[in-house]
């Protein structure tokens, strides 16, 4: 039985590097190695030529124990009182004895709870309880009597695994001795005497806390309840918010009591347990996480608290220096208030929209991050910003689960904007949101990758007003599709810019103009009917789309640009229309090899099947019959015919 402890030495190595005149040294990534140390755990002894401890001391009481541990000091201590004639009784103790170093970094303030012999003695009492309790028996919220009277106790196991009393870690447990067992600690446990509420009352500090705390009628819910964990903000913390709104959310009480609540946590959380991320619940419902950076205990990632472990009867009490407002308290602008947003947010600002917004009436902002508004297509899409910024935000408050593929969304311009629900993705046109939006106070936050275009124009218009599909409208007018992508869809095309046909060899693009069966298939060889924006594409992974013509586009996403049927790049994306979406590309889809794919269950597992029809060239050439032809065909119907007539009938006579 033994302790293990590590420690790391660094190794530097540093050779000479010569090669013709350059002589310097040449530095290697430093080496770790981890040195192993071996200690007895208290009460055992290693044995010459024996591996291990094997040897084991005769057990003593628990006053004697402390001579054999970490804890002299404690001992030394309970020498300046009786409590060493009580400790060696015949009776059963637990004792939580002070580690030595525990006793070198007491503050002024518990030095003084000590500074005479009956207020040692009291403190120390506050340290030992009439049973033997094993750390297995130290339960989270346990109250254990202390031999000082009215003063319990407390226990706080983790779930990280750390065991506290009074918030002080327990660092080495289970000492057993012959009337007890002895638990060593890190710090001096003081006894907790008010409760919650009545440690705010008490303290100047938190006088604007305590008057939002009644204010939401919430005093009673703090003495209520035993095993809170109270983060509560400093006069000096609600100096630093916005006065507005601070004002809106004091005379709101939905609000201000979820403000309230969030800085409640239903469990207590001392600081010597928080190692690493702890990710919480608050009593309102949302997450926080309680981790630690250096010395400093931090909430969402901030070194926000100041004064740490003030134990109370019914929970423990931190102070931070920072208001932490809820989601469920915030407005659809304070929501998007985050550095990921804010070029949204001061465009926002600056055209003085936030007074388009009503009191206590419902809105969903569908806020774009930073980075789209650095594309240099967004001042394309409209001349009027004010215009362009009302078209994110929509009337009344949504959330992601409610939305259904092909809703209709209202928006405070006028317009309507679609929703497409793909396998992996929501987008609203042409632009997607991550899967985790915000619920806000009177609102909802979505963050969208692009900026909205709010399309106002059919498919055949929008490809008209770019010169960059001129060929492609002169041969839709030829094939005569301009009614289905006029009123008709919804669609995606594919369409080839005019550099797609002018690559093709002389005479081919004529050929095309007189063929007018196979030019229709050939441009619907380029669309389907639905909607497919580039980012409703998921990457990594393939997606057959059946076209209008009969056959299918294979889809794929690679290092976030879009391969049609493996080859073909998508230049010109989400060109969005009132019927559908339109995608640029360079080239167009050669029905050379037409791929059908349909889909089959095989032994209980989904298998797609692909059939290729494969055709002779770009252009297909017309087949001119002749006056022969025909009566060879007419022949060939009429055998098959009385073909299908005998076999009828002989079935016919078998049956009857």
């Amino acid at each position: 039985m033994f302790y293990e402890y590590f420690s790391k030495n660094v190794k530097a190595s540093t050779v000479l590097h010569e090669q013709g005149d350059l002589s310097e040294p040449m530095s290697f990534p430093a080496l770790h190695s981890r040195a192993v140390t071996y200690e007895c755990c208290p009460g055992f002894l290693s044995v010459d030529a024996e591996k291990g401890c094997s040897a084991a001391l005769p057990l003593t009481t628990v006053y004697r124990t402390l001579e054999n541990v970490n804890a002299k000091e404690t001992k030394t201590r309970i020498d300046r009182t009786d409590l060493m004639d009580d400790l060696n009784e015949p009776a059963v103790f637990t004792l939580f004895a002070l580690t030595n170093s525990a006793w070198n970094k007491l503050t002024q303030e518990q030095k003084r709870l000590i500074n005479t012999d009956k207020k040692l003695h009291n403190t120390l009492l506050q340290h030992v309880a009439r049973e033997r309790l094993l750390v297995h028996d130290l339960r989270d919220g346990l109250l254990i009597p202390s031999m000082l009277g009215n003063h319990d106790i407390h226990v706080q196991q983790h779930r990280n695994g750390v065991v506290t009393v009074n918030c002080i870690r327990v660092v080495t447990p289970n000492l057993l001795a012959s009337n007890g067992v002895v638990h060593l600690v890190d710090g001096l446990l003081n006894a907790p005497q008010s409760r919650l509420t009545d440690i705010v009352k008490g303290r100047r500090d938190l006088s604007k806390f305590l008057s939002l705390i009644e204010k939401a009628g919430l005093i009673d819910v703090l003495n209520k309840r035993q095993g809170y964990t109270l983060l509560a903000p400093t006069n000096s913390a609600f100096g630093k918010m916005d006065k507005a709104i601070l004002d809106r959310i004091s005379e709101d009480s939905v609000s201000l009591t979820a403000l309230i609540k969030h800085h409640m946590i239903p469990s207590e959380m001392c600081s010597p347990a928080i190692i690493g991320t702890n990710n919480l619940e608050t009593v309102e419902g949302s997450a926080m996480r309680l981790g630690c950076e250096g010395d400093s205990v931090t909430v969402n990632g901030e070194p926000v608290m100041e004064q740490t472990d003030t134990v109370a009867t019914n929970g423990v009490l931190h102070t931070i220096n920072r208001v932490i407002i809820p989601d469920s308290a915030k407005t659809v602008l304070e929501l998007a208030e985050t550095p990921h947003l804010k070029t949204f947010t001061s465009m926002f600002k600056k055209m003085n929209l936030q007074a388009s917004f009503k009191p206590k009436t419902s809105y969903t902002l569908l806020a774009p991050v930073n980075e789209a508004f650095e594309d240099t297509t967004v001042t394309d899409m409209s001349e009027d910003t004010t215009k362009l910024l009302k078209n994110h935000v929509v009337l009344k408050q949504y959330f992601l689960h409610q939305l259904h593929h092909g809703q209709v969304l209202k928006t405070i311009g006028g317009k309507n904007l679609r929703v497409f629900i793909y396998s992996k993705t929501i987008c609203i046109e042409n632009s997607c949101s991550s899967l985790n939006g915000r619920k806000g106070r009177y609102g909802a936050l979505f963050t969208l990758r692009k900026v909205l275009q709010v399309p106002t124009k059919s498919l055949i218009t929008t490809l008209k007003d770019d010169p960059r599909f001129s060929i492609l409208v002169e041969l839709i007018k030829i094939a005569k599709l301009v009614p289905m992508l006029n009123k008709g869809g919804p669609l995606t095309f594919f369409a080839p810019t005019n550099k797609a046909f002018t690559s093709l060899p002389p005479g081919e693009l004529d050929k095309l103009k007189g063929d007018v069966l196979h030019l229709r298939s050939l441009l619907k060889y380029h669309m389907f009917n639905k909607v497919v924006v580039s980012d409703g594409i998921s990457p990594g992974v393939t997606s057959f789309m059946t076209t209008m013509q009969g056959g299918s586009l294979e889809l794929a996403k690679k290092n976030n640009t879009i391969f049609i049927n493996k080859n073909v790049k998508l230049l010109v994306p989400d060109k969005m229309a009132t019927n559908g979406v339109i995608h640029g590309i360079d080239s167009f889809f050669q029905p050379k090899d037409v791929t059908t794919v349909n889909t089959k269950i095989v032994k209980g597992k989904t298998t797609i099947v692909k059939t290729i029809k494969t055709f002779g060239s770009v252009t297909s050439p017309r087949i001119t019959m002749t006056s022969k032809h025909h009566r060879v065909v007419k022949k060939i119907k009429k055998r098959r015919h009385a073909k299908r007539s005998r076999v009828a009938h002989r079935r016919y006579h078998m049956r009857y």
